[in-house]
């Protein structure tokens, strides 16, 4: 992921950096939501495809095609992705020059107040995301007893719902500018942590899940710029 952000600047211009954010991120989560798809159809029909019921293979699959769907698409990527000039070849200097590049620009935030702000914070929400992400399925499965096509379910609303949100912050990123926007969402991620603490049903946690979608599209689109 830092690496595919990395590339932004060097595909878009400042100007279009908003809307190819979202664009890239809609396009992840349309293929993985397909993929999702594929698998489950594997996993919940096995007997269709010739597959013992109760078996491990579905799953074995599973990951398999996940392996070979990023193999397939990452050839595209790197055919067309535009190469640094400025690197000669890969060298074992050139891993302690990545360290000591990073231990210059750690120098530097001592005089960049703003951006270390940003760094700080772009931290704190990130990892705020990411355990929204991974616990949402054991906090319907724990705590609200959900069974496996109820969490199925909220997997395919958040992934879509998510394709919406790239765009309509990228929208209001282009409205009312890139930080003002991301302060949006990152108010709306609050709004909904607090309300997960009253979620009791399983008509609440679809709700729920159509807002983090929403807004978990937007937020990672418009915080790689």
């Amino acid at each position: 992921l830092v690496f595919y952000n990395s590339y932004l600047p060097e595909i878009a211009t400042d100007e279009e950096q908003d809307k190819v954010s979202a664009r890239g991120f809609a396009f992840g989560y349309i293929g993985s939501s397909l993929l999702l798809i594929l698998n489950l159809i594997v996993i919940l029909f096995p007997e269709v495809f010739g597959i013992e019921k109760g078996s491990s293979l579905p799953a074995r699959l599973a990951f398999l095609a996940v392996g070979i769907w990023w193999f397939g698409f990452a050839q595209y990527t790197f055919k067309y992705l535009p190469a640094n000039k400025n690197i000669a070849g890969f060298s074992f200097n050139s891993l302690w020059k990545g360290y000591r590049e990073l231990a210059g620009v750690w120098n530097q935030l001592k005089s960049l107040s703003r951006l270390k702000s940003f760094l700080a914070s772009f931290f704190f929400f990130t990892m705020g995301i990411q355990t929204v992400m991974y616990v949402a399925a054991l906090f319907g499965s724990k705590e609200l007893k959900l069974d496996s096509g109820s969490l199925i379910a909220t997997i395919l609303i958040i992934q879509f719902v998510a394709i919406i949100g790239a765009y309509l912050f990228a929208y209001l990123s282009k409205k009312i500018g890139n930080l003002t926007a991301l302060i949006i969402a990152i108010i709306v991620w609050i709004i909904i942590c607090s309300a997960a603490y009253y979620v009791v049903n399983v008509n609440q946690f679809y709700i729920l899940a159509f807002s983090v979608g929403m807004v978990m599209g937007g937020s990672q689109s418009l915080s790689t710029n």
